[in-house]
């Protein structure tokens, strides 16, 4: 394969040997007229995710490139995609796959390049990803679209903490991952792959393609979505706070183009935190965040003032259910 690969895609991996063939067989079974590189990067795991890999790299040299570490770089606070992956990207768009997720569908580059390499003006083009729990059982989609079509910058910032769409479903221009990134993306460590949503969504146009293309494996013990599902209230409301002022810096490097979204945005985060700690008294006492409150459709309104009036049993609900979970899903 030539030197001159049109896609860079990288994968980021840990301990991730129930998974990680299936991640790269999407990789190399992709059918493309173009060459692609894939850059799999694992943190120094502790089982044969790293013989895996390697295994691949042998077997598919011109397109597995190899990034192996003897010593974990995440747990040093190390940014894994800027210090290791950017220095050998050579494409012009970016795709990306974390090593317990996989590509479902072998044209899934093909389709999504040539819409960008036909319509210059849009700055990624995503498509739809199917959820599934631990025992590979389907239990929804990312997307509730139903024909291709632009998505809007409202609906994606609205989507706070979440992403409209998932990581392993987009490809973009690599001049958005490569040059220096904006002051919001380090105000929002572990919200996921919001930042990146927003950021795209500010600089051009998002093509979505109603298609399937990609599986996410939810709740996968150490994954972002576990590790998610189990932080406590204050946890909870620091990260929300930190998406808050991610956004305030986001309004600040858009020049204040999207100002009513972002701020309506921050309020849904704000009064979020206030009904997971069921403080009902400050929703109706501060003013924006009974505006907003009372924005909410009737049984939201009523599902609110419940939970904030028996939180205790709320709370150990969600505790009851994630138990659940672990041990039937």
């Amino acid at each position: 394969m030539p030197n001159n690969p049109l896609v860079s895609v990288y994968c980021l991996t840990y301990n991730h040997e129930n998974y990680i063939r299936d991640t790269l067989d999407g990789f190399v079974n992709q059918k493309t007229n173009f060459p692609f590189e894939v850059f799999v990067h694992d943190d120094a795991s502790s089982d044969n995710t790293p013989v895996i890999i390697q295994e691949y790299a042998t077997r598919y040299p011109d397109i597995i490139k190899p990034i192996l570490q003897t010593e974990n770089q995440y747990s040093k606070g190390i940014n894994i995609v800027r210090t290791f992956i950017n220095p050998h990207i050579k494409g012009k768009y970016i795709a990306a796959c974390e090593g317990d997720d996989y590509w479902n569908d072998i044209n899934k580059l093909q389709i999504l390049v040539s819409f960008l390499e036909n319509h210059p003006e849009y700055v990624a083009c995503v498509h739809d990803t199917l959820k599934i729990n631990k025992k590979d059982n389907s239990i929804g989609t990312f997307i509730t679209l139903e024909k291709d079509s632009d998505l809007k910058t409202e609906d994606i910032i609205l989507r706070t903490g979440n992403g409209f769409f998932h990581f392993s479903s987009v490809v973009y221009k690599s001049e958005y991952l490569i040059n220096e990134r904006p002051e919001f993306f380090s105000k929002s460590p572990g919200v996921g792959d919001y930042p990146l949503a927003v950021y795209l969504a500010l600089n051009g146009k998002i093509r979505y393609v109603n298609r399937i293309m990609s599986i996410y494996r939810v709740c996968v013990p150490g994954s972002w979505t576990d590790r998610n599902r189990r932080k406590d209230v204050n946890d909870i409301i620091k990260c929300r706070n930190n998406i808050v002022e991610m956004l305030k810096s986001a309004n600040e490097y858009s020049s204040n183009r999207h100002k009513d979204i972002i701020e309506k945005a921050i309020n849904k985060l704000l009064y979020g935190n206030l009904v997971i700690k069921g403080d009902y008294q400050s929703i109706k006492n501060t003013p924006k965040m009974y505006g907003f409150h009372r924005s909410q459709t009737i049984k939201t309104r009523i599902s609110v003032y419940l939970k904030c009036k028996f939180i205790y049993l709320f709370t150990l609900y969600k505790k009851t259910k994630i138990l659940l979970m672990d041990r039937f899903n």
